[in-house]
């Protein structure tokens, strides 16, 4: 990880931390997209993502008492945190997990315990699954609706696109970048990453999560 790559995420952070209103779906996304292309490669960059996780929890704690926000806001703000929160530490085990083949067990360990305050390897696995385990769902069932829609022929009625694009921002993309967090541990979602014939809603951000995903 960079030190540009931090100071954008923390940019991203304050202009989330301004907002009083709406949805927050575009800086949901912008944060979600940068959460993804975090890496970690030695102690250093992995206590920037602990720094990180530490200011979004701190964020969201502070939205949930915030007397500024829309009613609205108020709920969706320390969701949004939240999710970040959860797709950024779930990134970062899963590249220890995968990726971090450079680090010897001790190294792994000490990783472990900056992220999670855990330094037993052999519970990586316990932690990765925390997310869908806290949400009640399975793996299959994260990737299914991406799995259905990529189905679904493309319409051309404008009313049809408007709500199919709709939905893709706001309930499969988030899907997505989760689901990339499980391609080595899931036949479904690795067929699904693999496959050349994706739905035209979809196709251009799979493409280009396989490309941050690979091995630097």
């Amino acid at each position: 990880m960079s030190s540009l790559n931090t100071n954008v995420f923390n940019q991203l952070l304050s202009v989330v931390e301004e907002k009083t209103e709406g949805q927050l779906t575009n800086e949901k996304l912008k944060l979600m997209h940068m959460a993804i292309s975090f890496k970690i490669h030695d102690l250093d960059s992995a206590n920037e993502i602990r720094t990180l996780l530490e200011h979004l929890k701190k964020l969201e704690n502070a939205a949930s008492q915030d007397s500024r926000l829309s009613l609205n806001c108020k709920i969706c703000k320390p969701q949004v945190l939240k999710e970040i929160r959860d797709l950024l530490l779930l990134k970062a085990l899963t590249c220890l997990k995968y990726s971090c083949t450079n680090m010897d067990m001790k190294e792994k360990c000490e990783v472990m315990k900056i992220l999670v305050s855990d330094d037993d390897y052999g519970k990586i696995d316990n932690y990765r699954m925390q997310w869908p385990e806290n949400l009640g769902i399975t793996i299959d069932e994260l990737v299914e609706p991406i799995i259905c829609l990529n189905e679904v022929t493309k319409t051309t009625e404008k009313s049809h696109l408007a709500t199919q694009t709709r939905a893709i921002r706001e309930e499969i993309l988030p899907r997505i970048y989760f689901a990339s967090c499980f391609i080595e541990d899931n036949y479904r979602v690795k067929k699904l990453f693999d496959s050349r014939n994706w739905n035209y809603g979809i196709g251009q951000y799979i493409v280009e999560l396989k490309t941050i995903l690979q091995p630097s």
